[in-house]
């Protein structure tokens, strides 16, 4: 479990102190809704803040009927590569650890036929990466440069054609913990941003570098440290 996760499952402090930045992801949301995709990062050193923030931002989306996808980078992640991109895409096709193989492509063509019935002959190329290959069709692409290609761009038109029929936030947390593999993924996301309305809001150390964060539609918010009246609240609460 994360450290968000114990602090909730022993009861969050008062939120406090991040009208600012929460104003400033109302305002990147809203143009993402209205067709210009964005993509906020959050910098910050461990323990200022940052998942609390990421977490309200998105109960506030859900509440609105919108939908939020989420991954998290791990301390271990740079060992286990892709880990945090199968936890997400398993998160967007609704695949649970008890579904049964053929379940799981259930959900996975039930997903794509509604959000874009062209890319169902690419169908074995998400089973086989979702590790539930289809027996009867199997993957004939061989393992590769050409197959990772090929799965990268079905993934980006994948996230292009949800975004069109909905809105959505994708929340990617601790970018700093992620392998290389897995920084492929990310990337792609952030490329499908562009033209779909989505939000994708991540958040990472300040040691953490990445091409995509000169991309006109980034923008990135350094998260200070509570000030103290923010402080002197949160302790009156407590």
């Amino acid at each position: 479990r994360s450290r968000l996760d114990v602090s909730r499952s022993r009861g969050f402090s008062k939120f406090v102190g991040r009208a600012a930045e929460m104003a400033t992801l109302d305002a990147a949301l809203e143009r993402a809704l209205a067709g210009h995709g964005q993509v906020v990062g959050l910098v910050a050193d461990a323990g200022t803040g940052k998942s609390r923030l990421c977490f309200e931002f998105a109960e506030r989306c859900r509440a609105r009927g919108i939908g939020v996808r989420t991954a998290t980078g791990v301390a271990h992640g740079k060992a286990v590569p892709l880990l945090p991109v199968l936890e997400f895409y398993r998160g967007v096709f609704g695949i649970t650890e008890r579904d049964s193989d053929a379940k799981a492509r259930q959900q996975i063509a039930g997903n794509v036929v509604a959000a874009d019935e062209s890319l169902v002959p690419s169908l074995p190329l998400l089973y086989d990466f979702l590790g539930v290959p289809d027996p009867e069709k199997p993957l004939t692409i061989p393992p590769g440069p050409e197959r990772q290609r090929r799965l990268l761009a079905l993934l980006q038109r994948l996230t292009i054609a949800r975004g069109e029929r909905q809105p959505a936030v994708i929340l990617f947390e601790d970018l700093h913990w992620i392998d290389d593999a897995t920084a492929v993924f990310v990337q792609n996301l952030i490329d499908a941003t562009d033209t779909s309305r989505t939000l994708m809001l991540v958040n990472f150390r300040p040691e953490f570098r990445a091409d995509w964060t000169r991309r006109s539609y980034y923008q990135q918010i350094p998260l200070a440290s509570l000030g103290e009246p923010a402080l002197a609240e949160m302790l009156a609460d407590l």
